[in-house]
């Protein structure tokens, strides 16, 4: 019943301060159909080659239209993380993602775990648990902007190389939200440059 069209502009920079420091910007623009519009910033902090140690900080705005009229909501997220090179084949990251939004503070852990099984074939495993609202993920460029709290994800990523730079990938994830659930079902081609 619901016909929703949702457009997302984001414009990022990446940049190695010294060795094994860097720090990342990601800015971005949202409006939909309904005219709800979100302005997220985001800044992440970099250090070391294995592990990898980043902190990331994120502050969202979002103006939402009600039957009551105009909504306005500021998010702030501080997510941590840490990555390790695992076997020889892959990458384990942990993140935890503290957020405050409209005065409520939420906590979740995540953790990925992705894996070179042959050349050219990898496939990762993906779960969350705790709560999180208008989480804001500064590397895949997702906002998840529905006024609801996540409450978990499960998930497996399968990816096989067709080309040098050209990657068919299969996505299949649960999103558990308070009162509903989300199946997500992807086949993609990914290109690298």
């Amino acid at each position: 019943l619901w016909n929703i069209k949702q457009n997302l502009f984001s414009l990022g920079y990446t940049r190695e301060i010294l060795s094994l420091l860097g720090v990342r910007g990601v800015g971005w623009y949202m409006f939909d159909s309904d005219n709800n519009i979100a302005r997220i910033l985001s800044a992440r902090l970099l250090y070391g080659y294995n592990p990898v140690f980043t902190v990331g900080y994120a502050i969202s705005s979002y103006s939402r239209q009600w039957w009551s009229g105009r909504e306005f909501y500021i998010v702030y997220q501080i997510t941590p993380e840490c990555r390790i090179f695992v076997f020889k084949r892959g990458w384990w990251t942990t993140r935890v993602h503290y957020i405050n939004a409209e005065g409520e503070k939420y906590l979740s852990l995540s953790s990925s775990l992705s894996l070179n099984i042959v050349p050219k074939f990898s496939i990762g495993v993906d779960g969350m648990f705790g709560e999180r609202f208008y989480f804001v993920d500064d590397k895949l460029l997702v906002v998840n902007n529905r006024p609801n709290v996540e409450k978990g994800i499960a998930g497996v990523k399968i990816s096989c190389g067709l080309t040098k730079n050209i990657s068919l990938v299969l996505d299949l994830k649960k999103d558990f939200f308070r009162t509903y659930n989300i199946n997500y079902y992807v086949l993609g081609l990914q290109m690298e440059f």
